[in-house]
């Protein structure tokens, strides 16, 4: 029997493993500043890297690549000027200073089902699964 509480133990502590794995998500609405850069014959600089670093700083807020049509997003950090810098492999590239802005967030909650539901519903399933092997051990 001492094996059955120690698999009840370790089934009961499960659902905390679980947490480690969740992923929360938020959507908001910002304001961004979106950056257009092209070659001089008119050919986007598509597909290049870029980053931003925020006034005062050395680590970039920002990274990432421009898209087809040679643009990049950029989502603002509250009262301080960006330097945006775009590099391409060939050597390409250009030293942009954005203007601080103020930004709006509207901030909102992805819609999910909630922890304490989830949980209830795994020591739901826990017991039931628990409750059924007893049912057939104890027949034996």
């Amino acid at each position: 029997m001492s094996i059955l509480r120690m698999l009840a133990a370790a089934l009961l502590l499960l659902p905390s493993f679980a947490a480690g794995h969740e992923l929360n998500s938020t959507v908001s609405t910002q304001t961004a500043s979106v950056v257009t850069l092209q070659f001089a014959d008119g050919e986007p600089f598509a597909y290049e890297s870029f980053e931003v670093i925020a006034e005062g700083g050395s680590v970039p807020v920002q990274t990432g690549r421009t898209d087809a049509l040679g643009r990049a997003a950029i989502l603002p950090v509250e009262g301080r000027r960006l330097q945006f810098r775009a590099t391409s492999r060939d050597g390409h590239g250009v030293t942009l200073m954005l203007a601080p802005q103020v930004s709006t967030v509207g901030t909102e909650p992805a819609p999910g089902v909630p922890r304490w539901l989830l949980v209830l519903c795994g020591a739901g399933l826990l017991f039931g699964l628990f409750g059924v092997f007893q049912l057939f051990s104890r027949r034996r």
